[in-house]
């Protein structure tokens, strides 16, 4: 039963990669991994959990978020009446990212190289006042690249379950194809600190996070930080499956150009997220995370399947 539910699941992310991508000539080096990656999903059984230190970590996420955007070029005669262009718009934006995580790990510490490639999505309809004859307009952005690299060290504090956690995040977000102003990395360099800590209550895991991401300020450009923190519960169900959930904060601050603040560049996303591990006799594990918005700047709906290997 539990092989028809993962070929499900994997059928569900072809059939997703093929109506995000609207390229043909990308259609087929994204197939490839699509299927490189379900061979391994299927496969699993015949890898097991070795005694070394290192690891990689295979895994694949898609999240869907749409908004509208009402915009008036004009003037009003009265509170009611205007006088002039209205514009309303809906954009529905669809991402799917495969990550491949590198990890090497000794006793207290984890060293991880996490290497992002992205295929992008956006639909933007235009109603009223869009053409002469008042029809709604459809304009469609698409296209694929590899996003900011990101290199994370983890290491014990007082005892193993308080860790200190450092990120580097680089710029090599690069986008492929069409001209079409959508973005694979931020353009600027990132430094994440943090700490984690885990509580143990058989058969409860509390587990919590704070971090913080300083964007570093170029060329008289400061994109603003981060502060996030998480909260969550894994519960274990049987010796082979568990549960979890967790919410996600994290606040943003104000975007300045030369110290001007740019109105409305802050943000605030707060998720929730429910997922399930197995691992099979072999001691080979399977997570699927499923999240949703609470807020408007978070994605209404996303999903993740992680599956990691040791060598």
């Amino acid at each position: 039963m539990g092989d028809i539910f993962l070929q499900e699941i994997c059928i569900k992310n072809i059939n997703i990669i093929l109506e995000v991508m609207a390229m043909k000539k990308y259609k087929i080096i994204f197939s490839f991994l699509v299927i490189f990656l379900l061979i391994l999903l299927l496969f699993q059984s015949n890898l097991s959990q070795a005694k070394n230190h290192f690891e990689v970590e295979i895994g694949t996420s898609y999240s869907h978020s749409s908004n509208n955007r009402l915009n008036v070029s004009g003037y009003s005669v009265v509170e009611v009446v205007n006088v002039g262009k209205l514009e309303v718009r809906k954009i529905r934006r669809d991402i799917l990212t495969s990550n491949l995580k590198l990890r090497y790990k000794n006793e207290k510490s984890s060293l991880e190289l996490v290497i992002p490639y992205q295929v992008q999505r956006e639909n933007i309809i235009k109603y009223a006042d869009t053409t002469e004859n008042g029809e709604p307009t459809e304009e469609i952005k698409t296209s694929h690249g590899i996003g900011d690299i990101t290199v994370n060290l983890q290491t014990d504090l007082r005892n193993e379950n308080t860790k200190f956690n450092l990120g580097i995040k680089t710029t090599t977000g690069k986008e492929y194809g069409d001209n079409t102003d959508l973005r694979f990395g931020t353009n600027y360099y990132g430094i994440k600190v943090g700490v984690s800590h885990i509580k143990q209550i058989d058969p409860v895991v509390l587990f919590g996070s704070t971090n913080y991401f300083w964007n570093i300020e170029k060329n008289n450009f400061n994109p603003g930080d981060t502060f996030q923190y998480s909260l969550g519960l894994a519960y274990a169900l049987s010796q082979n499956l568990s549960i979890n959930t967790r919410i996600e904060h994290s606040i943003t601050t104000s975007t300045f150009q030369k110290d001007k603040k740019i109105i409305g560049s802050s943000l605030n996303s707060s998720s929730i997220y429910l997922g399930t591990s197995y691992v099979n006799q072999k001691e080979s594990a399977l997570d699927f995370l499923v999240g949703v918005g609470l807020s408007e700047d978070s994605a209404d709906f996303s999903f993740q399947i992680n599956k990691p290997y040791y060598f």
